[in-house]
């Protein structure tokens, strides 16, 4: 379902909520380089639950910012 103006009014999940959880989210990932030494993003993926796609992005994002 595309997400409009009135599925963002009524949803039940508070605006800084996604915030929150795309930042544990990323806090699983890195956790997951650092517990594992160099690791493949499928590895990862299979690790955490996550999608290899969120994987993917989360990696892409730090190695911009430098920390992988």
């Amino acid at each position: 379902m595309p997400r409009t103006a009135a599925t963002l009014i009524a949803s039940p999940v508070p605006r800084g909520a996604d915030r929150d959880r795309r930042r544990a989210t990323a806090g699983v990932v890195l956790r997951s380089v650092l517990e594992h030494g160099p690791v493949a993003r499928s590895t990862i993926a299979r690790l955490t639950g996550l999608s290899p796609a969120s994987v993917t992005d989360y990696c892409a994002r730090f190695t911009r910012l430098g920390l992988v």
